[in-house]
């Protein structure tokens, strides 16, 4: 393969002499040996190199060559008792020359074809994918978008409708009251919980939208992912940053948010973990987000069979142009590291103003 290689990257010009002098230094050696000794095989050497790395013009011009020197050392040798021996041979010898010199030829084209065509189905098939991972990323960037959109509407239309719900609910609490008529604790039972459901659309809207457009959104959104998780689940999560890492691309940091929110829910869910540790940093020239945990690790079923989930995380890893991996420690939890290329970052740098140490949760 090499040796092919090599050939075809030679002019076509060197070739042809290449194959001349082979052809000259074979025709030497057959008139120098015994007559009785035939090299005619030893033509087929350079017949098949201009077959295969020359046009079908001056192969032919090659193989008349082979032939002319062919006969001229015959017919030097005097090995023939009987004439017609030798045009006989000189005939047959001819025709084995062409016929496997056309054969080759007609290989390479074929070859060659074959090639074509399976180069022509890889642009097809590798236009498909990118044409695939295009519309992939345009459905997760409307995910998105529609997330923050419904965050919005969320936190500007129902948030507003009902502080005005509480606040007249207040007023009519107390209006009652003044009058003391018994329907006042009734009035404050409502108010009660429109001011508890205010803070679950918060919570929500909070939740569609959660990294704010700033360079340093990532890195809040993470302090207050760890500080959530350790109030609703009851467990020690922690994030950390040292120093801080700035982001200018709100999709990668949307992206990285999403993978680190996939891994403590799968790290609380499926790992009964009680300590969660969330890093963000640089390595080795790279973004690296770090989820670990203390759990009892994934079973063996999600490495044959991974979950939607976490095909979801890989996805969005791919879709930054990095990777993220999976190390599964049965027993002693589940580190997940999330690796992206540096370029998308504003820079990095201490005394940021934000708590980053393991104590930020």
């Amino acid at each position: 393969m090499q040796l092919t290689e090599f050939f075809t990257r030679l002019p076509k010009s060197i070739i042809a002499v290449v194959c001349f002098l082979l052809v000259l230094v074979i025709g030497m050696v057959e008139n120098l040996t015994n007559p009785e000794l035939s090299f005619y095989l030893f033509y087929l050497v350079p017949v098949g190199l201009s077959a295969w790395l020359l046009d079908r013009k001056t192969g032919v011009i090659l193989g008349l060559v082979c032939a002319v020197f062919w006969c001229v050392v015959e017919a030097i040798s005097h090995r023939y008792s009987v004439s017609w021996f030798f045009y006989w041979n000189t005939t047959t010898t001819i025709v084995i020359l062409f016929a496997i010199f056309f054969l080759l030829s007609d290989l390479k084209g074929k070859n060659q074809w074959f090639q074509d065509k399976v180069e022509e189905q890889n642009i097809i098939l590798r236009k498909e994918i990118e044409e695939r991972k295009q519309l992939e990323d345009e459905l997760l960037r409307i995910e998105e978008r529609e997330r923050q959109r419904v965050g919005r509407d969320l936190h500007d239309v129902v948030g507003q409708d009902l502080i005005g719900l509480a606040f007249l609910s207040k007023e009519l609490e107390e209006n009652l009251a003044a009058e003391t008529l018994p329907h006042a604790s009734d009035a404050a039972r409502i108010a009660k919980y429109a001011s508890e459901s205010i803070e679950r659309v918060q919570s929500l809207a909070q939740g569609l939208h959660p990294v704010e457009r700033r360079v340093d959104g990532l890195m809040l959104a993470l302090r207050d992912l760890a500080q959530h998780t350790s109030s609703v689940f009851h467990i020690h999560c922690s994030f950390q940053s040292d120093p801080p890492v700035l982001i200018q691309r709100e999709a990668l940091a949307t992206h990285l948010y999403r993978i680190a929110q996939e891994a403590i829910t799968n790290a609380i869910k499926h790992g009964n973990a009680s300590t969660v540790k969330i890093d963000l940093m640089i390595q080795d020239g790279r973004l690296v987000l770090q989820v670990e945990d203390d759990g009892v690790g994934f079973p063996p079923t999600p490495v044959q069979n991974p979950g939607m989930g976490l095909q979801i995380m890989r996805y969005r890893a791919q879709c930054l142009g990095g990777t993220c991996e999976i190390h599964r420690r049965p027993g002693n939890g589940t580190r997940v590291v999330c690796s992206v290329p540096q370029d998308n970052l504003v820079t990095t740098g201490k005394n940021y103003g934000l708590p980053t140490g393991p104590d930020a949760e």
